[in-house]
């Protein structure tokens, strides 16, 4: 597979096969993806991989959070809203989403089953966690993470896997906590679902957009 067709096929997967994904492809993965560059060569992300009974417990967990309609509380703060330039991007990628799964805006059980999916990862069996020591600085951690996070998920598309970075696992980070051993000292900054893409579902073809390179770039010569 050429480059340009791993990064330009790598897409959100919301849909997966429920085939666990061996341990020995998810480490090719992770290793792969660590030669991406970071500040200073820092390397700061700590990477927890979940599956099997633990995954289904945090599954579990996260609907019942979702059902009650709990506050988040992310480690790391997410943004509550967009200007409007870029809240509107968010509006039309979740149209998308709503319409290839044929759910009507006026339909709430189906929407709130859809966010409640959404929480519990889609059905991916395996997630990958990333996690920031508290020692180091937020920003230029969260950078370096985020160019990891990207390096995993064009590997995985490389070998065949399906990705779907996701803020909402780690928007209860209690959740976390009293399921897996994570240290006090590390933030939960972002979770990736990886799997075997189910090809022939809606969600996963339909057309996405892209702003032109005009709308962002500036030269100055």
């Amino acid at each position: 597979m050429k480059f340009v067709d791993v990064f330009k096929g790598r897409r959100s997967i919301r849909k997966y096969k429920p085939d666990p994904v061996p341990r020995m492809l998810i480490e090719e993965i992770l290793s792969e993806a660590r030669w991406c560059p970071s500040w200073a060569n820092t390397q700061p992300w700590e990477v927890m991989v979940v599956q099997g009974e633990a995954l289904e417990k945090f599954r579990q967990a996260q609907r019942e959070k979702v059902a009650a309609q709990a506050p988040h509380n992310p480690d790391v703060a997410t943004p509550d809203k967009f200007p409007k330039k870029w809240h509107d991007r968010v509006v039309q990628i979740g149209a998308c989403c709503l319409d290839a799964l044929c759910i009507q805006r006026e339909d709430r059980e189906a929407r709130q089953q859809y966010y409640s999916d959404m929480f519990s990862l889609f059905g991916a069996p395996a997630m990958v966690l990333f996690l920031l020591d508290d020692q180091l600085n937020v920003p230029y951690g969260m950078m370096d993470i985020g160019i990891y996070m990207h390096g995993v998920c064009l590997v995985a598309r490389s070998k065949g896997l399906g990705t779907l970075v996701l803020s909402t696992v780690i928007r209860y980070p209690d959740v976390f906590r009293s399921l897996l051993p994570i240290p006090q000292n590390k933030r939960l900054v972002m979770g990736i679902a990886m799997g075997y893409p189910d090809e022939s579902a809606p969600i996963n073809n339909f057309e996405r957009q892209r702003v032109p390179i005009e709308d962002f770039t500036m030269w100055v010569e």
